[in-house]
């Protein structure tokens, strides 16, 4: 079960990527950050009443205090790194989570994968690497050379490895308190603790070539709102059963959906060593699933 909420929770995050990528070319990011927040928590803040939790204990605050900031962090890095760079050079870098995660979960949780399961992981990283292939005729290195020369790809390598950090965090409020409970708790929480950046760029009418709040770009919102709630509640649904690592690895399956948006949407460039990347992630994806 923890596997089909994993794939999901890819397919609607890579189609909320692709609502946001339209609504940053008319919202400013640091805005567009704390909407995508707060919309998402309008949609599952009910889950949060009906699935209260049992309690709150010491390790569930002092988890809590370290997650908040970074996870704010990360959600205005990966606003900036969507307005920055196309859809399918950007959200790829966050295959790298899951090699990190690896790490990560194995001080904090102490969770060992298995041979299949990172092997698969490293094969998602892999094909990361593949979808920027064009570039090797200027040396092997040149695919992550490459990364840093790109403002997009570069913010999200950032939110890359801040997410392998929060997703191991995020694991244990769950253990704490219940995934349905912290699912429709989680936003309400981040977007009270974003407010004051929100009142200082709302005061300042610091919107750069963007508008602060455009009303036409509210039904873009809207729908990234349901499918970022649904993506959420099935992450949270898949770390509850099954290990962090494969998890993430699982869910990075939206650098597929993602690529596919940006070539049949957006017009972005489709790349033949892209393809190759897709394929080495899809055979992670089944060793991952089999591991797990």
């Amino acid at each position: 079960m923890w596997v089909a909420c994993a794939l999901a929770a890819g397919f609607c995050v890579a189609t909320a990527d692709l609502f946001s990528k339209k609504a940053l070319e008319r919202i400013d990011p640091l805005v567009f950050t704390w909407l995508r927040i707060f919309v998402t928590f309008v949609f599952l803040a009910p889950l949060a009443v009906m699935f209260p939790a049992p309690g709150f204990s010491a390790r569930f605050w002092q988890t809590l205090v370290i997650l908040v900031p970074l996870e704010l962090s990360a959600a205005l890095l990966y606003a900036h790194a969507l307005a920055a760079g196309e859809l399918g050079l950007t959200v790829p870098f966050l295959s790298f989570s899951p090699l990190l995660i690896l790490l990560v979960g194995r001080l904090l949780l102490g969770e060992v994968p298995s041979l299949g399961g990172a092997a698969g992981v490293l094969l998602v990283v892999a094909g990361a690497y593949l979808l920027n292939a064009d570039q090797l005729h200027a040396g092997l290195a040149e695919p992550f050379r490459a990364v840093w020369r790109a403002r997009g790809s570069r913010f999200m390598l950032l939110v890359s490895v801040i997410f392998s950090v929060t997703s191991v965090l995020g694991k244990v409020c769950i253990q704490e308190t219940g995934p349905y409970f912290f699912a429709g708790a989680f936003d309400g929480i981040l977007s009270l603790c974003f407010l004051p950046a929100l009142a200082v760029r709302l005061r300042a009418g610091r919107a750069r070539e963007r508008s602060v709040f455009p009303w036409e770009a509210w039904p873009l919102v809207f729908w990234m709102g349901v499918f970022h709630a649904a993506s959420t509640l099935a992450h949270f649904l898949a770390v509850r059963e099954g290990q962090v690592s494969y998890v993430i690895a699982l869910k990075r399956s939206s650098l597929l959906f993602a690529i596919l948006y940006g070539w049949l949407i957006l017009k972005e460039r489709f790349a033949a060593g892209r393809l190759a990347g897709e394929a080495l992630m899809a055979g992670g994806v089944w060793l991952i699933a089999g591991a797990g």
